[in-house]
């Protein structure tokens, strides 16, 4: 259970950076999350997201900070059928109107957001976590 919220971030990681590597080809794809007939699939998964971070909370390096994160995606989920349908298609039109390279800079910061939260819900004595901060620490000064 300890290795599931990482596992899901490397997932939600490699999605960012298919996004960085195939702005165009995603950018037509990114209206299957606001179109309505799919806005409950969508619900339902961000709903079962939320509640597997929740689950895997206790066993992760940071609990509080996951079951916060998990309550508030679950709180998400419940918010979204409250949104109009015409408001789902201005967030739509939003994300279809940004540039190609707005969509790559929001890949790459949701890359270092995906990493870091998966980084921070490794088991503080696992092997991943022990070998990550050793290579960090070869590239970040010391300030102790």
């Amino acid at each position: 259970m300890a290795y599931v919220i990482p596992a899901l971030a490397a997932i939600l990681f490699m999605i960012s950076a298919l996004l960085f590597l195939f702005s165009g080809f995603m950018k037509k794809h990114l209206y299957f999350f606001f179109d309505q007939k799919w806005v409950n699939v969508v619900i339902v998964l961000r709903m079962l997201t939320g509640f597997i971070v929740i689950a895997a909370a206790p066993a992760s390096g940071a609990p509080n900070l996951m079951l916060f994160l998990g309550v508030g995606i679950v709180f998400i989920a419940f918010t979204t059928p409250f949104l109009s349908d015409e408001r789902l298609d201005e967030l739509a039109e939003w994300w279809l109107s940004l540039s190609n390279l707005t969509l790559k800079f929001c890949a790459l910061s949701w890359m270092f957001i995906w990493f870091l939260f998966g980084y921070i819900a490794l088991p503080k004595d696992s092997y991943p976590a022990i070998y990550i901060s050793s290579y960090i620490s070869k590239f970040l000064p010391s300030f102790y």
